[in-house]
C-alpha cells in the first residue's frame, strides 16, 4: 500500500487534467479507540488523551479534552477555595466518562464507514452522500455535524427533574444569546456572566425570591443574580418601558448596571431567546448555570429558595453567614464583575 505505484494509482483519478503531485511521505496509520476505566483515583485526574483515545475520523478528540478541562476546572477551583466539599470532584468521572465513551464509539463507527469492505459497499456509501446533499437541509446537517452526540448530565453536579423529562434543559449546555445591558451595550450572555455561577430570572429578579441565607449561599459561590427583561418596546410617541431605569452601575463595571434594591444585574432579551424558552416551558422562570455553562437546575421563582437548599446539599457548600450588601464590595468571594466591553480575539 505504500509503494509509489499503489499511491499514485489511488491518486490518478483525481488528477486527470493536472500534473500528479510528488509523493514526499507515506505512512500506514494505526489508530486506537480506548477509554480509561475511571477518570479519577484519589487526587489524580485523567483528562484528554490520557483518559480517552479517539481515532481522527470524527475530529472531536480535542473538543472532548476541552470538555474534560472545563468540567473539572470549576470544580477544582470551588473545592480549593473552600466553597464546596471535596465530594464535588467525584462528579467529574460520573459526568464525563459516559460521554467520552460515546464519542470514542461514534468516531470508531465513522472510521468503519470510511473503510468499506468491498467495491460495492464503497459505491453505496458514495451514492448515499451524493444523494443526501440534494435533500434540503441535509447538507448543512452533515457539514455542521449536527448529528454529533451532545453531552447531557443526568447525574453528578446537576439537580435532575424528579420525573423523567426529555425536554428539560438541566444537564445540557446553555446557549449564548445576545443581551443588552441596562446601559444599552449589546453583549453575549457569557461575556456578561464571566467565569461565575449565574442565577437567571426570566422576567423576574431571582434575588427578590431568596432569603438572606439563600442569597448569602450564592454570594459565597461567587454567583451573579441576573434579571432578564423582554426587549424594550414602546408606543409611538411614548417612552420605552424600562424596568432598569433606576439601575445603578455595579462596582468596577461601567457596563453592568444593577437593581439598587437587590444588586441583581439587569439585561434585556434582545434576540427573543429567553422569550422562546418561557413559551416552551412556562414553569422554568429561574435557570441556574454552572461556570462551565451547563444548566445546574431550573425551577419556578416560588421554588428558588427550596431549590437553593437542595443545591447547597448537592454541592456540599458550608452554610454561609448572611452579609449586608454594603459589606460585600471588597469580598473576594463575592460575585465576579462582568467585563466592561466584549473581549475581542
Amino acid at each position: 500500500m505504500i509503494t509509489d505505484e499503489v499511491v499514485l494509482g489511488l491518486l490518478a483519478r483525481h488528477y486527470r487534467d493536472t500534473p500528479m503531485p510528488r509523493i514526499s511521505r507515506r505512512r500506514i496509520y494505526w489508530h486506537h479507540s480506548r477509554i480509561a476505566t475511571t477518570f479519577q483515583v484519589g487526587p489524580v485526574f485523567l483528562a484528554g488523551d490520557a483518559a480517552h483515545l479517539q481515532p481522527p475520523f470524527f475530529g472531536q478528540g480535542m473538543n472532548s479534552g476541552i470538555r474534560d478541562a472545563t468540567n473539572l476546572g470549576w470544580k477544582l477551583a470551588a473545592v480549593l477555595a473552600g466553597r464546596a466539599d471535596e465530594r464535588l470532584l467525584d462528579t467529574y468521572d460520573a459526568e464525563r466518562r459516559a460521554h467520552a465513551e460515546t464519542m470514542v464509539s461514534f468516531a470508531t463507527r465513522v472510521g468503519a464507514m470510511y473503510e468499506p469492505r468491498n467495491r460495492f459497499t464503497e459505491r453505496v456509501r458514495d451514492a448515499f452522500f451524493v444523494g443526501v446533499q440534494r435533500i434540503p437541509g441535509a447538507r448543512d446537517y452533515i457539514l455542521q455535524m449536527k448529528y454529533k452526540p451532545l453531552p447531557r448530565y443526568t447525574e453528578g453536579a446537576v439537580l435532575a427533574p424528579a420525573a423523567p423529562d426529555k425536554g428539560s434543559p438541566v444537564g445540557r449546555m446553555f446557549g449564548q444569546p445576545s443581551v443588552e445591558t441596562a446601559d444599552r451595550l449589546r453583549m453575549k450572555l457569557d461575556d456578561v456572566i464571566g467565569p461565575s455561577f449565574a442565577v437567571l430570572g426570566i422576567g423576574r429578579d431571582p434575588a427578590a425570591a431568596l432569603s438572606a441565607e439563600g442569597l448569602a449561599f450564592w454570594q459565597a459561590l461567587g454567583a451573579l443574580t441576573i434579571r432578564v427583561d423582554p426587549a424594550r418596546t414602546a408606543r409611538r410617541g411614548a417612552p420605552a418601558e424600562d424596568s432598569a431605569a433606576a439601575a445603578t452601575p455595579a462596582a468596577g463595571a461601567a457596563s453592568a448596571l444593577t437593581d439598587p434594591r437587590t444588586g441583581s444585574l439587569l439585561v434585556r432579551d434582545i434576540d427573543g431567546a429567553f422569550r422562546d424558552l418561557r413559551l416552551g416551558r412556562p414553569a422554568d422562570e429561574i435557570i441556574i448555570l454552572r461556570p462551565d455553562r451547563y444548566v445546574l437546575a431550573v425551577c419556578p421563582a416560588a421554588e428558588l429558595e427550596a431549590t437553593t437548599r437542595r443545591l447547597r446539599a448537592l454541592l456540599g457548600v458550608p452554610v454561609p453567614v448572611p452579609v449586608p450588601p454594603a459589606a460585600t464590595s471588597g469580598d473576594s468571594a463575592g460575585p465576579v464583575a462582568p467585563p466592561t466591553t466584549s473581549p475581542r480575539f
